[in-house]
């Protein structure tokens, strides 16, 4: 949490709908056309007990819920499936995802969340849906300093 108690990390489920996109900058920009305020579940470096950078051969970041954050995901999973989802710090967008099954068809090309272990607390994000170990987009160094000062920040792999 910043100085003033307000929060800086903000990973929100949202409702809304873009059409079907590949590529990130598409996505990214019907994604922030979107009422972020509205959001199915959101969570914020308060519900987050560990963010870990997970290199190859994963290239994913796993971020570990707290109990209370895991149950509010588990509660609205169902309205969960294939939304928008923005990450944002200090109220400004750093990327969009979707919420897509792990072991999807499509040939997204922008990040994708996925809920497989979210009854074990974990939200995993990976650079895309077609194997990538591009992680510019979701491991930003922002999120690292932030996660890294609150004691939060695990790197894993090369």
């Amino acid at each position: 949490m910043s100085p003033e108690g307000e929060t800086r990390f903000s990973l929100r489920f949202l409702r809304g709908t873009c059409p079907f996109a590949y590529e990130h900058a598409r996505w990214f920009a019907c994604v922030c056309r979107l009422d972020a305020g509205d959001a199915i579940v959101a969570i914020d470096e308060r519900d987050v007990l560990l963010y870990e950078v997970l290199g190859a051969p994963r290239f994913e970041i796993a971020i570990t819920l707290t109990e209370a954050a895991a149950r509010r995901v588990q509660a609205a999973r169902v309205s969960l499936v294939e939304v928008p989802v923005v990450v944002s710090l200090d109220g400004a967008p750093l990327y969009a995802a979707r919420e897509y099954a792990r072991i999807g068809a499509a040939a997204i090309r922008f990040p994708v969340i996925h809920l497989d272990r979210v009854e074990e607390g974990v939200l995993r994000v990976r650079p895309s849906l077609v194997p990538s170990n591009d992680m510019s987009l979701i491991d930003r160094p922002e999120l690292r300093a932030l996660f890294h000062s609150l004691g939060r920040l695990c790197l894993s792999g090369p």
